[in-house]
């Protein structure tokens, strides 16, 4: 079987469609049943996966791992795990977003130009509007039901162009990177999670989870508040991080010895004495496309909305008297909602339990604070997630100013005027009518603190941010974005 290159950028689907259709596999139960179902939806990715396992897992283990961590969205294009290579035990999260297989003619073109052939990216099953022309993608089903053809004559033309023409004012310089499949080890985000390590002002105890959750964490932190730490990652991969060619695959280490690596047993195996060299410039761009995956809002948010909450949002925190207690409790949980994307009813007390400052622990490599939360809705288990690196400062100030400078991990993260109790959710919603009543811009059903927290989601994601990842911090099981009526002006 002849067994193609997965390009940097492609989806699983894509994948197995090109890898059939070199093999002369590719028929049309073939395509229903492994990639696109007859309403447009995308295959289960179980599925799909346990085709590309049958057809390749055991003669390149690399490329399937690979390829089968592409089947979802971002939260879990990242996922480790300790199995073996060639495992087809592969884990799927249940997602409630739009399924329908989605592309970009801009880009499909770019992609003949430069390449020769196309392929779909796997940034386009979580968006709906192009990362890289701005505008919004073409559905593989609507340009069927244009057409008039089947999923699968669509789905071919499209890939080959037939229904493209190459823009005048196409970009000059092809992406190098998309010839640089990378697998980044584990220990690439553990050393520069070290090299920034501080334990800031409070002795919490230590955070202790499994060592795939706490890579997870690190890219859930990264595509959550990545403002801060590109540049600063791209400067540790330039010093610390080196490159070998394994399988059309670009493996990325940390520049120390694999043989005494304790997390070894997380990574590719890698033949003793494979020769290493430093990192360029496509090799640095390559690892930071694959580790920060930003995305795009939906099509329906409009830059009204956006700055019309944006503009609630800082009428709200200037409102109250400076140094006060109301504006106190709101720069602190403003300062826990933005690093979270929690709702307020999560920070606050739920009957009888409230969250305290013992939800907080310290998670040991990279110094940063964890908090444990739980949403209000039965059944509902308990989510982990890092904090940014300066809600520490903002806690010490919050714990000077309500409770005296004396920190106590049994004391609720949100107090009373007393600083004796957990804050009374009535007591925070007074507050919050007051200051919405004066601001007339926003319908009533928009002056919610549901609202806030959309609305800072939506600043996180114009900053860099992965919706994905946001959502899976909020600890939602869908993005409210994608709603239509979202922030209603």
């Amino acid at each position: 079987m002849f067994v193609p290159h997965l390009k940097a950028s492609e989806s699983l689907y894509s994948y197995i469609y090109r890898l059939a259709r070199f093999n002369s596999i590719l028929t049309a139960p073939f395509f229903h049943k492994y990639i696109l179902l007859k309403n447009g939806n995308f295959v289960n990715p179980k599925k799909a996966s346990d085709k590309l396992y049958e057809l390749v897992g055991e003669s390149h283990s690399l490329l399937f791992e690979e390829a089968s961590k592409r089947a979802k969205s971002a939260p879990n294009s990242q996922l480790i795990t300790s199995q073996s290579l060639g495992s087809n035990e592969v884990v799927f999260p249940d997602e409630k977003n739009d399924k329908s297989m989605r592309y970009c003619p801009d880009c499909i073109s770019e992609q003949i130009y430069y390449y020769g052939h196309s392929w779909l990216r796997k940034d386009w099953m979580f968006n709906h509007r192009c990362l890289v022309h701005g505008h919004k993608l073409l559905s593989i089903f609507d340009t069927s039901d244009k057409l008039g053809l089947s999923l699968s004559d669509t789905f071919m033309k499209v890939l080959d162009g037939d229904f493209l023409s190459y823009p005048e004012s196409a970009i000059s310089t092809k992406n190098l990177y998309e010839n640089r499949s990378s697998v980044v080890a584990p220990c690439v985000l553990v050393e520069y999670f070290k090299s920034t390590r501080s334990f800031g002002f409070f002795d919490f105890n230590g955070y202790e989870g499994a060592f795939s959750n706490t890579i997870s964490l690190f890219y859930q932190y990264l595509n959550s508040f990545p403002d801060n730490e590109k540049e600063v990652l791209k400067t540790f991969l330039y010093a610390s991080v080196e490159a070998c060619v394994r399988d059309g695959f670009y493996f990325y280490k940390a520049r120390h010895d694999c043989l005494s690596c304790p997390y070894r047993e997380y990574c590719t195996d890698i033949e003793d004495g494979t020769a290493f060299r430093p990192v360029d410039e496509v090799d640095v761009r390559s690892i930071l496309v694959s580790i920060f995956q930003n995305s795009s809002l939906p099509v329906h948010i409009s830059d009204r909305q956006i700055s019309t909450y944006s503009d609630l949002l800082s009428h709200i925190g200037h409102f109250f008297e400076p140094s006060s207690y109301e504006a106190d409790t709101v720069e602190w949980l403003f300062t826990l909602m933005k690093s979270t994307f929690s709702t307020h009813s999560e920070l606050t007390s739920i009957g009888e339990t409230f969250p305290i400052f013992d939800d907080i622990s310290r998670e040991p490599i990279s110094g940063l604070l964890v908090i444990r939360l739980k949403r209000e809705r039965v059944g509902c288990s308990y989510r982990t997630a890092l904090l940014p690196r300066n809600v520490e400062k903002k806690m010490k100030r919050y714990i000077e100013s309500r409770l005296n400078g004396k920190f106590n991990s049994n004391s609720p993260l949100l107090v009373s005027k007393s600083g004796l109790k957990p804050i009374d959710p009535k007591v925070l919603n007074k507050m919050f009518r007051e200051a919405f009543k004066v601001f007339d811009t926003v319908q009533a059903e928009g002056k919610t603190l549901h609202s806030i927290r959309d609305i800072m989601a939506v600043s996180a994601i114009l900053a860099g941010a992965n919706m994905q990842y946001v959502t899976k911090a909020s600890g939602l099981g869908a993005s409210q974005l994608i709603k239509e009526n979202i922030l209603p002006v």
